[in-house]
């Protein structure tokens, strides 16, 4: 009885296995807190996310950035990428989920690797095979390939894999609530007379009727 149930489970396991569809993971970019300390500010930026053949990533590896996001490239175009873009009044986490319909169809094309390329001001032409903006993530194959999820921060020179808690501790600093920024006072000073000093009140809105408080 026992060798009948297994039987007929073990086929179960490889067809849920199969109807998987492919890897099955989320993607998260989020920028660091490094950003600001090297730019002095949090520069805009854009990353773009690439559901990419092996011929496709050969092509990537070498193609220049700095051409790659001139406008209209023929390749950026081509390739149909997710966009994802941060600037300083934009810090938030930025999620590809693996629900989403490019995603999915990324999958079901089988691609070879998840390309992402971030347009970061840096530049050193001995690394032109191994830009540091560029990262590559090779698609794992098979049965039960439900991946671990994707975290990439953005460095001050490039992209680089992290941990959910690696990325959260390297998040930029939320801005300041209102009740932290400096206020700005309206002021009524009044001079007695014979008097070199001046008193000074917060102006507060008058009352109906037109009183003041």
């Amino acid at each position: 009885m026992k060798k009948f149930l297994l039987a007929l489970l073990v086929p179960a396991v490889f067809a849920t296995g199969c109807s998987s569809g492919g890897s099955t993971f989320d993607i998260q970019v989020s920028p660091t807190k490094e950003l600001e300390k090297v730019y002095g500010y949090y520069p805009s930026i854009e990353v773009d996310i690439i559901g990419a053949s092996d011929e496709d990533a050969m092509r990537l590896k070498p193609y220049p950035i700095e051409k790659y996001f001139e406008k209209d490239n023929p390749v950026r175009t081509y390739l149909n990428p997710v966009k994802f873009k941060f600037s300083e009044s934009d810090l938030s986490n930025k999620v590809l989920h693996s629900s989403d319909p490019l995603f999915k169809e990324w999958v079901d094309s089988d691609i070879s690797y998840i390309v992402m390329i971030a347009n970061l001001p840096y530049s050193d032409p001995e690394m032109k095979e191994n830009d540091p903006r560029k990262y590559f993530y090779k698609v794992p194959k098979g049965f039960f390939s439900m991946s671990p999820d994707i975290y990439v921060k953005i460095g001050a020179t490039g992209l680089v894999r992290t941990t959910m808690e690696g990325a959260r501790a390297e998040r930029p600093e939320a801005p300041k609530s209102t009740d932290e920024l400096p206020k700005t006072l309206d002021l009524k000073c009044v001079s007695e007379k014979g008097k070199s000093t001046m008193e000074c009140k917060e102006k507060k809105e008058p009352l109906p009727g037109g009183v003041e408080q």
